[in-house]
């Protein structure tokens, strides 16, 4: 292979491995660069996808916290109530 597609090859090897920080070259006007360009395209894309996961899942557990919190007052909120009335009942 030429020098140009093996280092295309090198690029879209890094991506498929998970790195999707380093830029690829575009620019060129024929075959190579027509490649190149769709792939650049490819890995902004997935790296967008992938930011997004990350922020929804941020909220997610920011919610699944706030959830938690609140059962959690609720069980001790009704805990209270049951004390309260089996407290009046005794005293009944």
């Amino acid at each position: 292979m030429s020098g140009p597609v093996n280092e295309l090859v090198g690029y879209t090897n890094e991506m498929a491995k998970g790195d999707l920080s380093k830029s690829i070259p575009v620019g060129r006007q024929d075959e190579i660069g027509g490649l190149s360009n769709g792939f650049e395209d490819t890995r902004l894309s997935l790296a967008h996808i992938i930011q997004n996961v990350r922020e929804h899942a941020q909220t997610m557990n920011q919610t699944t916290v706030s959830i938690q919190q609140s059962f959690e007052e609720m069980v001790e909120y009704y805990g209270q109530i049951v004390t309260g009335t089996t407290e009046e009942a005794k005293a009944s």
